[in-house]
């Protein structure tokens, strides 16, 4: 059996295609993994400031174990490009306001 792993700072609702909720997967305690990010200061654009972000390392990301995945965010899976993370498939209501999940896709 395969377990998930939910590394984001919120609960993932996993909808079906009718709306109705199958499943929520809590937050996991874990440390949230992140990106190491570097900012330069690049000038100005009518007057406000412009940074330049240079993201590198990739921090509290565990190691990959065997039939576990581990939902992570987009900027996380696309930097590290491993089959066993996850990164959830929003669905919007109405206003566009993101309230669940119908898949989750990988970023290899």
């Amino acid at each position: 059996m395969k377990k998930l792993i939910n590394l984001t700072p919120h609960p993932i609702t996993v909808l079906d295609v009718e709306g109705n909720v199958l499943r929520t997967i809590d937050k996991s305690e874990l440390p949230l993994p992140r990106l190491v990010e570097e900012r330069v200061e690049a000038g100005e654009v009518d007057g406000i400031p412009l940074i330049n972000k240079k993201y590198s390392e990739i921090t509290n990301l565990p190691a990959p174990q065997e039939n576990v995945y581990y939902i992570v965010s987009g900027l996380v899976a696309n930097a590290a490009h491993r089959p066993d993370l996850l990164v959830p498939n929003t669905v919007r209501n109405e206003t566009g306001q993101i309230i669940g999940c119908d898949s989750f896709a990988q970023i290899l």
